[in-house]
């Protein structure tokens, strides 16, 4: 029901969402409803484990959040194009929320990261393909800082 609602347009910020919220919906899904929408990325950094230091990416990109599936695409500066659709899943955790993005290819191929989402920013950091660990904060591995885009 919650995503019916977010395609007909009702804007996410207008359904308070909290810790345990009591507003008929499951956890995850008041979360999950929160993505909802077209993102654009505004920073994009690598982690290097070799020399423990961040590197800024010059970067484009669109995500586009529908129930639980996910398009994205980011063009880096230098020709290189990430064009991708995977199943967005939500998982508890702690210091930071987890995520999982699984893509439906023969070896179920999973990036495993966290997030922190505050009304119109999404800040995501994950691993690459497959690393089974989450990254410990959000400066070890891609980090990502998305905006909402205004209805």
């Amino acid at each position: 029901m919650p995503l019916a609602l977010a395609a007909a347009g009702v804007a996410p910020l207008l359904v308070p969402i909290a810790q345990g919220a009591s507003d008929g919906l499951p956890q995850q899904d008041a979360e999950l409803f929160r993505f909802q929408g077209t993102w654009h990325l505004r920073t994009l950094k690598t982690y290097d484990p070799n020399t423990q230091n961040q590197t800024e990416i010059q970067a484009q990109g669109k995500m586009i959040i529908e129930g639980h599936t996910v398009q994205f695409k980011v063009d880096v500066n230098g020709g290189q194009s990430f064009d991708y659709k995977y199943k967005l899943e939500l998982h508890d955790g702690r210091p930071f929320k987890r995520f999982h993005a699984v893509w439906q290819d023969d070896a179920q191929t999973t990036i495993r990261g966290i997030y922190l989402l505050n009304g119109d920013t999404l800040i995501r950091c994950h691993g690459l393909k497959n690393d089974l660990g989450y990254p410990k904060d959000l400066e070890h591995g891609v980090y990502s800082i998305w905006k909402r885009a205004p209805k």
